[in-house]
């Protein structure tokens, strides 16, 4: 099973945020032109009106996204526009805006592929009743999450709000024995999100807390091609497959191993999940470079470290390092990044963080350079 972008970065931070520092204590570890209709409403009176949210002394926006928390939570860059907030109890939130090829129609269905991508390393386990309602006059879900790292267990809420072809996502995980007693807190901050529906621009997405904003851009992933004619027609099952395999390539990068397995997850059979795959019209090594960016998206990598994860996420050798030689990173800016990721959630000295960095795969050069201009 394949790890979705969401998976990839949650685990590895949890693994040291609520292992490495105990579940209890702090822990600090592309866009297609918008279109102007707005998303179609759902005509099924399924969605709740939304909560009336409390007030909270404390702000994050997050491209079109505002949330509301606690005076004194930190924050940290989690690249591209995206953001951490860490509580002062312990566990995380972290906050996205993707952009998907296409316009979301049908936001439940896209909820449900975006959930089920964040399960498919066995990592996350989201539940299937889910809470629809409106946020800003807009389709928002949510539901609890669970998982284990490294024998921790934690558990939380997903909120994931859907603006034009954008999907707006919040995740609030905490230690799994803190839960019980901060969920009705944590449902009380998702409550305060707002999207400001006059955000929504095609040049890229913009970060801002009380203290600092940034503005990045982010690249569209490239919708797959039309595929070449063919004088066969395909059976049902190969054309059902087909269609799922571009809806996933819509949502998010795959590589071609990476995308048959997601369509065996979805019990299409072996063979109609190649049929689809090969007929897809995707350019893998286009995915591999989108797949690199949306990495970087979330958390920073080191050349070497991008190119194993492309690797493990079903990439050829050679597809994973155009990704990580076509992605645009400045690796010596990625081990800044990183180097102030690790020092957001736990205290080294010069060297400590230097060789925590070579470890991660940056070169001495790189690493001395983040390191120092982390500031230690």
């Amino acid at each position: 099973m394949r790890r979705s972008p969401f998976c990839c970065v949650l685990a590895a931070i949890l693994a040291v945020t609520l292992v490495g520092c105990g579940g209890s204590n702090q822990a600090e570890p592309q866009p297609e032109p918008a279109q102007e209709t707005t998303i179609e409403q759902n005509k099924e009176p399924k969605f709740e009106t939304a909560p009336k949210a409390p007030e909270y002394g404390d702000s994050a926006t997050i491209g079109a996204l505002t949330v509301s928390f606690p005076d004194g939570w930190k924050t940290a860059d989690a690249g591209e526009g995206n953001l951490y907030v860490y509580p002062d109890y312990g566990g995380m939130m972290y906050i996205v805006e993707s952009t998907f090829s296409t316009y979301v129609d049908d936001t439940e269905d896209a909820f449900d592929q975006i959930t089920a991508g964040m399960e498919n390393d066995g990592v996350f386990d989201v539940e299937d009743e889910h809470t629809s309602f409106r946020v800003s006059s807009l389709d928002a879900y949510r539901a609890k999450m669970y998982g284990t790292v490294e024998s921790t267990k934690f558990a939380g809420w997903v909120e994931i709000v859907f603006y034009e072809n954008k999907a707006c996502t919040v995740i609030f995980l905490v230690a799994e024995e803190d839960f019980a007693e901060k969920s009705d807190e944590i449902i009380s901050i998702l409550d305060t999100i707002t999207i400001d529906t006059s955000a929504s621009n095609s040049g890229g997405s913009k970060t801002s807390t009380g203290s600092s904003s940034k503005s990045t851009e982010s690249q569209p992933a490239p919708a797959p091609s039309a595929p070449a004619p063919s004088n066969d027609s395909p059976t049902v099952s190969q054309a059902n497959a087909l269609e799922r395999a571009q809806s996933y390539l819509s949502f998010m990068p795959f590589s071609r191993e990476g995308l048959i397995e997601q369509m065996e997850y979805e019990e299409f059979s072996h063979d109609d999940a190649v049929y689809a795959v090969d007929h897809c019209g995707a350019d893998w090594m286009a995915q591999a470079v989108a797949k690199a960016k949306s990495y970087l998206d979330v958390t920073a990598f080191s050349y070497t470290g991008l190119i194993e994860q492309l690797e493990y996420e079903g990439f050829t050798h050679e597809e994973a390092v155009h990704g990580a030689d076509s992605c645009g990173a400045d690796w010596y800016e990625q081990a800044e990044l990183k180097a102030e990721q690790y020092l957001s959630f736990m205290s080294f000295s010069h060297d400590e963080l230097v060789d925590q960095l070579e470890f991660e795969g940056f070169t001495h050069d790189q690493a001395e350079h983040g390191v120092t201009a982390a500031g230690l």
